[in-house]
C-alpha cells in the first residue's frame, strides 16, 4: 500500500507540473502579446525603424534626403509608437485567439502621423510649415499599405515562435490554435481549479501533512525554472530584426510565469513551515 501511494503521489508531482506548464504557458502567451511586452519589443528590436525606413524610401521621391529624414523621425515619436504598439499587440492577440482583426486603418495612422508632426516640432529639431506637413502626410498615406504587408508578416512569424514556446514548456501544444481554446477565461478557469485539485490531492496523500505542500511548492518551483531557462535563452540570438522583436515577447512572458511560479512556490514553502510547526506544536500540547 505504501508503495502505491508513493507511485501515486509521484505521478500527481508529474502531473501537476505538467498542468502547471501548459497554464503557465496560457498566461506567458497572454502577457507576451500585451501592450507592455509589444511596446517594449518595439523598442528594443527597432522593427519599427527598420520597416518605416523601408516604406519611405520606398514612397518619398527624395530617397536619401530631408524628407525622408522626416517621416523617420516623424515615425519614431511617441505618438507613433503607441499607435503601432496598439496595432501589433492587437494583431498579435487576435493571431492567438484565432478571430480576424483589421488592417492598419489609414485615417488612425494619419491622426497619430499628425500628433507626431506636432511632436517633431516641439522639439525643434523641424519646423515642418502646414504645407510641408500636407505633404508629408500625403506620404505617409502612400506608406500605410507598405507598413501594413510588412507588419502582418511579422506577427504571422509569432505564430511559429509562440508554438515554440510551448512546446518547451509542456510538450503538449503542436500550434497555435491548437492551445487557441486553453486561453478562454473560463478555460484559465479550470485549469487552475485543476491545479488546485492536484494540490489538494497531494496534501491529503500525505495525510495532511507539510510534506503534501512541499510536494506542490517543489513542482511549481519547476514550473517556473522551465519559464526561467527560456526567459534566458528566448528563441536564441538573431541578426534578423523580426526574430529580434518576437525574442523580447517571449522573453516576458516567459519572464512574468516564470515570477509567477517562482512566488508561488516560495510562499508554499514558507505555507509548509508553517503547518508543521503548528502540527508539531499540537503534537507536543497532546504528550
Amino acid at each position: 500500500m505504501d508503495t502505491m501511494k508513493k507511485f501515486t503521489v509521484g505521478l500527481l508531482v508529474i502531473v501537476l507540473l505538467i498542468a502547471e506548464c501548459i497554464f503557465m504557458g496560457v498566461l506567458a502567451l497572454d502577457f507576451g502579446s500585451g501592450p507592455r511586452s509589444v511596446r517594449d519589443a518595439l523598442t528594443k528590436s527597432q522593427i519599427v525603424a527598420e520597416i518605416t525606413e523601408d516604406s519611405i524610401r520606398s514612397q518619398t521621391v527624395n530617397m536619401g534626403g530631408l524628407y525622408g529624414e522626416m517621416m523617420e523621425e516623424i515615425m519614431a515619436t511617441e505618438a507613433m509608437t503607441d499607435f503601432f504598439t496598439e496595432y501589433v499587440s492587437e494583431g498579435i492577440r487576435s493571431i492567438i485567439y484565432q478571430r480576424e482583426y483589421e488592417e492598419i486603418a489609414t485615417d488612425e495612422l494619419l491622426r497619430a502621423f499628425d500628433k507626431g508632426v506636432d511632436q517633431v516640432n516641439a522639439e525643434g529639431k523641424y519646423n515642418i510649415s502646414p504645407d510641408l506637413r500636407k505633404l508629408l502626410m500625403e506620404y505617409a498615406e502612400q506608406t500605410a499599405p507598405d507598413l501594413t504587408q510588412s507588419l502582418n508578416k511579422t506577427m504571422a512569424m509569432y505564430q511559429a515562435a509562440a508554438t515554440g514556446t510551448a512546446e518547451e514548456a509542456a510538450q503538449t501544444a503542436q500550434s497555435v490554435s491548437a492551445i487557441a481554446p486553453l486561453l478562454s477565461t473560463a478555460s484559465k478557469g479550470i485549469m487552475l481549479l485543476v491545479i488546485i485539485g492536484i494540490g489538494a490531492a497531494l496534501y491529503f496523500l500525505s495525510g495532511r501533512r507539510a510534506k503534501g505542500i512541499v510536494w506542490t511548492a517543489v513542482a511549481t518551483i519547476a514550473a517556473g525554472a522551465i519559464y526561467g531557462g527560456l526567459a534566458y535563452r528566448g528563441i536564441g540570438t538573431s541578426d534578423e530584426t523580426a526574430r529580434q522583436f518576437l525574442d523580447v515577447l517571449i522573453k516576458d512572458g516567459a519572464t512574468i510565469s516564470a515570477l509567477i511560479c517562482g512566488i508561488a512556490g516560495v510562499l508554499l514553502l514558507i505555507f509548509s513551515i508553517v503547518v508543521k510547526l503548528r502540527q508539531r506544536r499540537s503534537f507536543t500540547n497532546l504528550k
